[in-house]
């Protein structure tokens, strides 16, 4: 809570701050004046209980507004001089103030946050401001159908380069956001109707997820069904260094798979050790959309044999490949991720 006293205690993952000036070109009193003053003068006037819980919260929220801030981007502090950020802040202390959900209201500090880094109006400080006004209308199971949608559809995975971090990404950051919740397309009409989702004009074949697995270079290795040596000679011959270009496939040790996917370098290792072929020239294809990948349905067993959590995913990717997400459900869905896991999911060049 904010109080008189020379210093604000702050948690065990805040700073302490000051009363005094902050060098951002505000008092702290003055931050106080502006946060809930702003709040006192602009909420509706309740009854006796009611309005003494909506000030705490208000408070609460704008301690925590302030602190994260002060964390972040202590120069920013002043942009609240700003009537459009006023505006924001009072939105944030307006819907926390009525509802009192945490987890709503940490998800508000985090777009609000989010708003006031924004240097330039663009269309991401656009639909951040739209944000602050449409999170709060949206359910738990909700959030996490848009967070779904953006890991599935608009996350790339070329960074896990290693069986391991891929399969741990999957479990600690995908699974937790999808619960066992029961199918209701009531929750889908409701996202769309507030524009966080839209409706395609034809059903989506491929599982988005799956079918990145198999598209990223790096992790196709992973995923490679692979060939025996003697159909890798009956179609392309004898094959000089040919231990130079294949290696044991990652799941079947009677079968080979290439060394690398990636194209650059597969290439530059035929050159390197000149490497020819008597039949058919077209090995790199025939091992990678020449049917050697695995399908939609051998990936997923492989993954539920390694992630049983991931089921779950699946049936939910499976109810939003009829969608795709607008602007506004990829910043919901980026801020409830950050406000979970902890980390932000670069999303600049999804929203120009």
């Amino acid at each position: 809570m904010f109080n008189n006293s020379k210093e604000l205690v702050a948690g065990n993952d805040s700073l302490n701050v000051q009363a005094g000036v902050i060098k951002v070109g505000l008092t702290y009193s003055e931050c106080k004046e502006i946060f809930l003053d702003l709040f006192n003068a602009n909420f509706p006037k309740l009854l006796e209980q009611a309005g003494r819980i909506a000030h705490e919260r208000a408070e609460y929220i704008s301690q925590k507004i302030f602190l994260e801030l002060f964390n972040r981007n202590p120069q920013s502090i002043i942009k609240f001089s700003q009537p459009d950020l006023q505006c924001d802040l009072l939105t944030v202390q307006r819907e926390y103030a009525r509802q009192g959900n945490i987890e709503i209201g940490d998800l508000l500090v985090e777009l609000l946050i989010e708003r006031v880094l924004q240097t330039e109006q663009n269309v991401l400080q656009i639909n951040l401001t739209e944000a602050l006004s449409i999170a709060p209308k949206l359910s738990a199971k909700q959030l996490d159908i848009l967070t779904i949608a953006l890991l599935s559809k608009l996350t790339f995975f070329n960074e896990y380069e290693q069986y391991s971090y891929l399969i741990d990404y999957l479990e600690t950051k995908v699974c937790p956001f999808s619960k066992e919740y029961a199918y209701e397309p009531i929750d889908y009409i409701h996202l769309e109707y507030l524009r966080c989702l839209y409706k395609l004009h034809s059903n989506g074949l491929e599982d988005p997820l799956t079918s990145k697995l198999i598209s990223e270079p790096k992790l196709m290795r992973y995923f490679a069904n692979g060939a025996t040596i003697e159909q890798v000679i009956e179609r392309f011959g004898d094959i000089n260094h040919i231990d130079k270009i294949l290696t044991e496939s990652y799941h079947d040790s009677s079968k080979l798979q290439l060394i690398t996917y990636d194209p650059v370098k597969f290439n530059k290792i035929l050159i390197d050790n000149k490497i020819t072929f008597t039949k058919d020239q077209n090995f790199y294809w025939y091992f990678t959309a020449g049917g050697q990948l695995m399908g939609d349905g051998e990936i997923k067993k492989i993954l539920k044999q390694e992630i049983p959590c991931i089921e779950k995913v699946f049936r939910s990717i499976e109810r939003l490949n009829d969608f795709k997400l607008y602007p506004l459900g990829i910043v919901i869905a980026q801020a409830n991720y950050k406000r979970r896991m902890g980390n932000t999911l670069d999303i600049s060049q999804l929203i120009i």
